[in-house]
């Protein structure tokens, strides 16, 4: 495997490089065409791109939105390696590039584990099943986090534990902590698993500086937020109970129950049954590893979040590189015949999988890229069902905002205003605490409206009770600029 650090490539190397390159040239084409059709997840792409904008400015990652810093909420010291790329790019494009490069480096070393254990022939296979993986075509084109460029440090921990390595193991361990306060539900079993299978002082020194991250996450960073973080872990799992003691009880002694909050079981048992499909379910024949997983996933479905448990979700792509090493150590375990037979079905399954639930719910999610959108069925998630002919009208209201306004926006519109890192979202279900701080208002009356509100109602809530001027309206198109009397709505 020399080669692929070499001058020449072997056929199977070429076919991987090959794929990867593709991989990346067909995901940012992607982004590109969701983002210029207002359908990216422009929440969490906005709040990236503030933090970073705002620490350019000197006001280190703050959030302007919520008007609060990241490492309130999150310890993430990762998005100071982010800075340097958003500096000389700053594009929401360089933060779904990176991540997608990060994502095609990481199929390279499947295939490289994968032939530590298996034929190139098989090794291929498994690797094609690695990229057709439904996250990694569905979340990763419109979404920008850290957490999906996790899955890199993630595999190259399992490569160099799989080559002892012992020094790039604890510094990928490291890497790996550094993207959130989280990560050490990774980290450790990982490290267990070290002590146990290579090096116990190198499993023990990864375990320890995991505990410590724990430790400087909610001993000294957190608390800085004023109890935000706890906050946030209140809402997600406070129905566990009070303490974390109460909460691991019930977790033992009620499992069922407790994962069965709000009847969300079935949900619960789909994401499990997903993940593991994938593959043919062919990881479980390799439980120690697998194992590696487990509290990641019990974070996940004891979370009162749904979208945690959505298995494209970005919370778990860290998951991936598991399931894949258990995957492929599984097949070990069977005689060549039948490792044949399924590592057929795995690639079969692969396909269904990612036509279905990849390929396929992207189509069904920009069904308007595809169709008229009056044929498309709603689906309630970034864009839902705002006019597309409505675009030019929007992009017509952005040129007459001038550059460093604070503007309030939609969702489906918040990354196009400028790159602005004074954009907020506009919450029509809040006008209670709603203040005029704004210097525009930028609405798309196409897009659904929260509590029934018309647009009438709408529009007159900001120009008489807040006073702003309407200054543009084409069709479904607003925009609205702010005098310089402060109001807030009681």
């Amino acid at each position: 495997m020399g080669s692929f650090i070499g001058t020449s490539l072997k056929k199977n190397e070429k076919i991987i490089v090959g794929i990867a390159i593709f991989y990346i040239l067909i995901t940012s084409i992607l982004a590109i065409t969701l983002h210029h059709n207002f359908h990216i997840a422009a929440d969490p792409i906005g709040l990236h791109m503030q933090e970073l904008e705002s620490s350019m400015e000197g006001n280190f990652f703050y959030r302007p939105i919520e008007g609060r810093n990241l490492f309130e909420i999150h310890n993430s010291p990762i998005h100071i390696f982010y800075l340097p790329a958003y500096f000389l790019f700053p594009s929401y494009f360089i933060l779904i590039l990176i991540q997608n490069i990060a994502i095609a480096i990481a199929g390279i070393f499947i295939y490289k584990i994968a032939l530590m254990y298996l034929k190139e022939k098989e090794a291929l296979i498994m690797y094609i099943s690695f990229m057709l993986f439904p996250a990694l075509i569905v979340t990763n084109i419109k979404n920008a986090s850290p957490m999906i460029t996790a899955i890199l440090p993630v595999t190259l921990m399992i490569y160099f534990l799989l080559k002892k390595n012992n020094l790039m193991l604890v510094i990928m361990s490291v890497v790996t902590l550094l993207f959130k306060e989280n990560t050490p539900l990774m980290v450790i079993p990982i490290g267990i698993y070290t002590f146990f299978k290579l090096n116990k002082q190198t499993g023990l020194k990864i375990i320890v500086i995991s505990a410590l991250w724990l430790v400087i996450s909610f001993s000294i960073v957190f608390p800085m937020g004023e109890g935000q973080n706890e906050d946030m872990m209140g809402d997600l799992y406070g129905y566990l109970g009070d303490s974390s003691a109460d909460k691991i009880k019930n977790i033992i002694f009620q499992p069922i129950k407790s994962l069965d909050y709000q009847d969300s079981l079935p949900l619960k048992i789909t994401y499990a049954k997903e993940i593991l499909i994938h593959t043919s379910f062919i990881s479980l024949l390799s439980p120690g590893t697998l194992l590696m997983a487990a509290p990641i996933v019990a974070q996940n479905v004891y979370s009162t979040s749904s979208y945690k448990y959505d298995f494209r979700s970005h919370y778990n792509y860290i998951l991936i590189p598991i399931i894949f090493l258990s995957s492929i150590i599984g097949l070990t375990r069977l005689n060549s015949r039948t490792r044949r037979i399924i590592l057929i079905l795995i690639l079969i399954l692969s396909i269904i999988s990612f036509a279905k639930t990849g390929a396929g719910e992207f189509v069904k999610e920009n069904c308007y890229l595809f169709k008229d959108s009056k044929d498309c069925t709603p689906t309630g998630d970034i864009l839902g069902n705002a006019n597309e002919d409505n675009f030019p009208n929007i992009r017509e209201a952005i040129k007459i905002i001038e550059p460093g306004s604070i503007v309030a926006t939609q969702i489906n519109m918040f990354v196009q205003i400028e790159k602005d890192n004074h954009g907020y979202m506009f919450d029509y279900g809040e006008y209670n605490q709603l203040c005029n701080k704004a210097d525009y208002i930028l609405i798309d009356t196409s897009a659904p409206i929260h509590n029934g509100i018309k647009t009438k109602e709408l529009i007159d809530i900001q120009t008489k009770d807040l006073k702003y001027k309407l200054i543009f309206q084409k069709e479904d198109t607003y925009l609205l600029k702010r005098n310089n009397e402060t109001i807030c709505l009681k």
